[in-house]
Order: C-alpha cells, then structure tokens, then sequence
C-alpha cells in the first residue's frame, strides 16, 4: 500500500488507515478479535492507527501499545477532550463483568452511547489526559494527539492548544491536530498554525469539507478523511460501492489518509485492495 507524507511533518501514512473506535468497547471487538485484526493490520501494511482516551475507557490505546506501539514506520494518533459521563467512568472497574453480559447491556449501552458525550478542554484536564494516554499507548511520545470535537470557539481561544504545544515542546507530542464536526471548527483549526493535522468528516458526495482539505494541503496541514462511507446509503453497500467511497475519499487533494472504521478483517482487506488496484 502507498504511504503518503504527513503534511508538513517528517512521518509518513498509509492510503488506508484503521479506525479504533470499537477496539476494547463492551460492544466491540473483544481482545482476542481486537488482536487479531490489529496484526492483519500491520501485515497488509497499514501504518496510521486513529484512537482516542474515549473509546473503550481507554482500552482501546491499551491494545494498540500491547499490539502496535515498536513496529516500524506505525503512526499512532489519539485524541483528547472528550470524557464519559461519571456514571460511565464508575463502571470501569466492572468492564470484564459487562463484556459478559454484553447481549443484555446492548440495549442500555446503545442508549447511553446516543446521548451526547460531555467535552472538557481545561488545561488541567488535557494536560491530564495526555500523560494517562502515554501511559496506556506505553510510548514515550505520541505521534499526534488532536482535540476531539472542539468547536470554533474553543480554538479561536487557542488555550486548549497551547496545552498541546507545552506537550510537543517537552517532547510528548510530534505533531498537533484537531478533529473536527463542523466547517466553521475546521477553518478555526486552519487558523492556527500550531496545528499540524485536521481530521475531517468526507463522506462519499461530500462537498462542504473539499474546499477545506484543499485550503490545509496548501498549508502544509495533513488531512485525515473519516467516515467515508457516510452517503452510501446501506441498502447499496456492497463491495462497488464501498470500493467508490474510499477511492472517492483518498483522491481528493491534500487528504493524507482515509480512516476505515471496523472490526471485520475482510471489511479492512476490501478497502486496502479497492485503494490499490
């Protein structure tokens, strides 16, 4: 698979990236699944991992530090500032006894992911946050780290980056980035020129988010597509169909790299060999 430059930085991704929202979820792939697909992963040549301290309470980053973090030429990017409601973060000690009882949680769990999830960009909270996320990556440094969902707002304040910065300036972080719901978030984002990476929704027919990812190709800001099968509509995803949104996504100019999120190995082979041919 090809492996394109990273923006402006020295680091270099796959076409094709993976996803990791499900990896360690009570709903998700169980360790042993979540293993097994990291590793086919890595073999078919996917270098560029997408995390976040959310997703599985953090277990997510757990199994890619066991699984992923020391292999060659791998990116890891985590994101920050977003956080489980206390009722969700109480049940952490219980995981195992939930993943055991997944078929009857489903429906509660299901509920509870539907409401929206609580955000906190204070610099205590990201400082935090990094430091607990270095620890379960198992890494000294994080190859990038971006807020999660942070509106226009928050970084036109440009505190919560800062925070970010004093973590690259003492060697924890190699690039900056943001994650971005909305246009007027992401061309906030472009406005900083600490930010080094911007993930973008560009699901297939997408138009709003292409003036976007041009505007950060010509400043040298990587571009991470995600879902980028939004648009297909499900009764016409089949394997064409899902080939035409991922080639869609990975042919618009300045996208470095376009984020397929599954826990299915044949899904992931599908989307590597719809990029390569």
């Amino acid at each position: 698979m090809d492996q394109h430059k990273f923006g402006s930085s020295q680091l270099r991704v796959s076409t094709v990236g993976l996803g990791c929202s499900r990896l360690g979820s009570i709903l998700g792939a169980s360790p042993g699944v979540a293993a097994r697909l990291l590793n086919l992963a890595l073999e078919s040549g996917v270098t560029y991992f997408d995390t976040s301290d959310l997703y599985g309470q953090g277990e997510s980053e757990r199994l890619l530090g066991r699984h992923v973090v020391g292999h060659a030429r791998v990116v890891i990017a985590t994101k920050v500032g977003k956080r489980h409601p206390l009722g969700m973060r109480l049940l952490t000690p219980f995981r195992r006894v939930a993943t055991g009882l997944r078929g009857r949680a489903s429906g509660v769990l299901r509920q509870a992911r539907a409401r929206p999830v609580p955000t906190c960009y204070e610099a205590g909270y990201l400082a935090m946050a990094i430091n607990r996320a270095l620890i379960r990556l198992d890494c000294p440094e994080i190859d990038v780290v971006m807020l999660h969902s942070p509106d226009a707002e928050i970084l036109l304040n440009g505190d919560a980056v800062g925070v970010l910065e004093q973590a690259r300036t003492a060697g924890k972080i190699r690039v900056i980035g943001a994650s971005v719901d909305d246009l007027a978030a992401a061309e906030a984002a472009l406005a900083d020129p600490r930010i080094g990476a911007l993930q973008i929704p560009l699901g297939f027919g997408e138009r709003d988010f292409r003036a976007v990812a041009a505007k950060a190709a010509r400043q040298g800001v990587a571009v991470v597509a995600r879902e980028i099968f939004c648009g297909v509509p499900p009764e016409r995803r089949d394997p064409l169909a899902m080939k035409g949104a991922i080639c869609a996504a990975s042919a618009i100019p300045g996208v470095s790299v376009s984020l397929v999120g599954t826990i299915h190995g044949d899904h992931l082979i599908q989307a590597i060999e719809a990029v390569s041919c």
